[in-house]
């Protein structure tokens, strides 16, 4: 009989992914074998800023009065880093929680950008490959696949398929028999919940997968402009050919010829390529300033609800979508003095409540009202002014 030890697993969620559920899941499971085990939970500070991190540790040998479980992982003593977001990996090896002589890595390949991803000017995403080949230098096991992709395909959610792909792994001596008496004992979703265990379990015992690397993305080539785009250089077809698209999308085609002529004088014989793909990126994300009216536009879009309908799985009568606005009300009054702007703050938040109820009546009637102002004569005259 080996000698009782004190494993290790930490879940670095987003937030939305079930990470809480799937933690309990773990916990219930080792109760259900006999095992002693304990977990906390970190929030972080907002969803893609910071991770909310789930603890679990489990005992093997019988519980007693001089057993101290920690509400935090030891670096380079983890056992098992189960992520949900293929992103949490890095951040976990950059602050030095796996360790290549013992921790075994399960992770979901798939990417929720994070929020400097996302605003950076340049291409910021972290490339997969290099993640993936820092999971492997800084795992003893390493299991790896889109379990987004598979739990869209199943009709199931992330956090059991990676269940699955934990039991399968044998990093946790807990019979997968336990982990669906958890689910079930949970009730929550259980069959759905069960469905994607089984086939996060048969994912897993199949062998570990190489991260999918990141798709390239289509060329855009807008019909009307097919022959202008002929006259870049190779290099620079996709970007202009995504800015123009982009352009015609939140105005017209003559907005975005004018796109074109404000580039000219970047591109042709002579002219440096490299300054050249640099405006082309920066000068369409400067032509599509995203003011209240663009936002408007986007928010009442038929794409948008559709894919809001999809995502959640419920019917058009069982969603409710409020949506808030920037600045509001407290940006506004904040820069006054308390005296001078508080009874008119008081007044202003009875009569204009936080948020619109986008599928109301007076969402219905602001939000498409606000889309068809057409261009904003200061912001975006300010904004794309050569």
């Amino acid at each position: 009989m080996s000698e009782p030890r004190l494993l290790s697993l930490l879940i670095p969620a987003v937030g939305g992914q079930g990470g809480g559920v799937l933690a309990e899941w773990i916990v219930e499971a080792a109760l259900g074998d006999g095992l002693v085990a304990h977990s906390t939970s970190i929030p972080g500070v907002a969803q893609r800023t910071g991770s909310t991190t789930y603890y679990v540790e489990i005992f093997t040998g019988a519980a007693d009065d001089t057993l101290a479980f920690s509400l935090y992982p030891v670096p380079g003593a983890l056992d098992v880093l189960l992520a949900p977001e293929f992103l949490e990996v890095g951040r976990a090896i950059e602050a030095g929680i796996p360790s290549p002589s013992r921790t075994t890595i399960i992770a979901s390949t798939h990417r929720l950008f994070s929020i400097h991803e996302k605003t950076a000017t340049g291409r910021s995403i972290y490339p997969s490959d290099q993640l993936e080949a820092a999971a492997r230098a800084f795992s003893r096991a390493f299991i790896a696949f889109d379990a987004l992709a598979v739990a869209r395909e199943q009709g199931t959610e992330v956090n059991a398929v990676l269940l699955g792909a934990l039991a399968a792994s044998g990093a946790l001596p807990i019979r997968p028999e336990a982990y669906r008496a958890a689910i079930e004992r949970k009730r929550v979703q259980v069959e759905t919940n069960v469905r994607g265990f089984e086939v996060g379990l048969g994912l897993a015992r199949r062998g570990p997968e190489r991260a999918r690397p990141d798709p390239k993305p289509p060329l855009r080539m807008p019909a009307g402009f097919t022959d202008a785009l002929t006259t870049f250089p190779g290099s620079l077809r996709p970007i202009v050919g995504e800015a123009l698209a982009r352009l015609i999308d939140y105005q017209d085609e003559k907005y975005a010829a004018r796109y074109l002529e404000r580039l000219a004088p970047f591109v042709g014989s002579g002219r440096d390529l490299e300054l050249a793909r640099i405006v082309a990126r920066h000068l369409a994300v400067w032509m599509t300033y995203e003011d209240a009216i663009r936002v408007a536009d986007l928010k009442t879009r038929a794409g948008r609800l559709a894919r809001i309908r999809e995502e959640t799985r419920a019917d058009g009568a069982e969603i409710v979508v409020t949506d808030y606005l920037r600045p509001d009300l407290d940006e506004l009054y904040g820069i006054l003095p308390y005296r001078l702007v508080a009874p008119v703050a008081r007044w202003a938040e009875r009569r204009w409540p936080h948020g619109r109820p986008t599928l109301g009546l007076s969402g219905c009637g602001c939000w498409p009202a606000a889309a068809g102002c057409g261009p904003s004569p200061i912001a975006r005259a300010e904004s794309t002014s050569a």
